[in-house]
């Protein structure tokens, strides 16, 4: 083990430190203190580009490495034990792109979305037992988890794209279908409910140039579990929580002061996007694209509550947002009832992946690009005396 990792412990961020709007909920002394303690650190030389994590059968930890295309099972000392998948198109195989997974006891499933295999695959003890194809459902898949009954719920992103070739920037926002698998196969899949998706900007064809972080988040983060969704919209800061019969409860309602982005964000932005087109070669188009994605908002950009959102449908954690990539990140920790039981503040290159039950899993990455997952324990502590 590296000794950077061999003594991590996160460091406590006490309710009341958030941004506006959050004082009032907040500053009340909360007991106990939800805090994160590390149980283990995970180092492999095939861990790259790992897409998710999430916690399995005796102490293991099952992960989805993207780099290699493929499904690592390590054990409860940290060993890895089981690896399978891999790029292909047979069975058993994944494409280019395996979006998400879920462990349910010995089965895992693996959301696959990629040009030849849209498909769902479930494996138990690292044998494909089944797979249901996914082609000739409209949307791009990206979750995945499964109800208390054993019904599969996927989570595709519906395309909200007009017919056409736009003949300047426009501004669309996908939804988010949450849908059951069809049996049988081929037949037309029952979608559960549909969320506010994902804002984009679509560009001509000859200006189809990105514009580089740092950025200003719109959209809607989630995360599925058993029992439904739990969703933040990064605008308002508002977190509802979704059953699989389509009702919706408002966990946290958005703070009432409406926040928006400051001139000096708006100065560092415009630095980093001149920074990137001054190396690009259709620099004018580049910096159009920029222009249009803050001008759009007429002076008015909201500026994001929340950046992230982890959650196992009991505990839901939200990062707040902060302008920037090297800024420690600080995590509000909600109980069901949406009311603060602590928060953790994480260095900049450690990215919280999932929570359940009492373990957080979040993803490492250091000055060199090695990545790392580390298996956090969530564990109750007093607040400290004297703040």
């Amino acid at each position: 083990m590296r000794a950077d990792w061999a003594l991590l412990t996160v460091a406590l961020a006490l309710p009341g430190c958030g941004g506006a709007g959050d004082e009032e909920r907040d500053s009340a002394p909360v007991e106990p203190i939800l805090a994160l303690d590390t149980v283990r650190v995970i180092e492999n030389e095939r861990l790259w580009r790992v897409r998710t994590a999430r916690p399995g059968p005796a102490g293991s930890t099952v992960v989805l490495n993207g780099g290699s295309v493929e499904v690592f099972v390590f054990d409860s000392a940290g060993r890895l034990a089981q690896v399978f998948g891999g790029e292909g198109q047979g069975p058993g195989e994944f494409g280019t792109s395996p979006r998400d997974i879920h462990v349910r006891g010995d089965s895992i499933y693996v959301i696959d979305h990629s040009n030849f295999t849209r498909r769902l695959s479930l494996f138990v003890d690292g044998a494909l037992a089944r797979d249901w194809s996914l082609g000739h459902i409209p949307g791009i898949f990206v979750r995945v988890a499964v109800r208390d009954d054993g019904t599969p719920i996927v989570a595709g992103e519906r395309d909200a794209m007009p017919p056409g070739i736009p003949a300047a920037p426009i501004f669309i926002r996908d939804s988010i279908a949450m849908m059951v698998l069809p049996e049988p196969a081929g037949a037309p899949a029952e979608i559960l409910l549909t969320l506010p998706g994902v804002e984009r900007m679509v560009r001509p064809v000859a200006e189809s140039y990105g514009v580089s972080l740092p950025s200003f988040r719109t959209d809607l983060s989630y995360a599925m579990t058993s029992t439904g969704v739990v969703g933040v919209d990064h605008r308002t800061g508002g977190v509802v929580r979704w059953n699989w019969t389509g009702g919706s409860v408002i966990v946290r309602p958005p703070p009432a002061e409406r926040r928006l982005v400051s001139a000096a964000e708006l100065a560092q932005r415009e630095e980093a996007v001149e920074a990137q087109a001054q190396r690009m070669q259709f620099s004018d188009r580049f910096r159009a694209s920029a222009r249009a994605s803050v001008d759009r908002w007429e002076g008015s950009i909201p500026r994001p509550v929340f950046e992230d959102l982890i959650s196992d449908g009991t505990l839901t954690a939200v990062q707040r947002y902060e302008f920037g990539l090297t800024h420690p990140t600080d995590w509000l920790v909600l109980d069901a009832a949406g009311d603060s039981v602590g928060g953790w503040q994480l260095p900049a290159h450690i990215r919280l992946l999932t929570l359940e039950g009492d373990c957080v899993l979040a993803l490492a990455r250091d000055s060199l690009d090695v990545e790392s997952i580390i298996v956090f324990g969530i564990v109750e502590r007093a607040p400290a005396t004297g703040r």
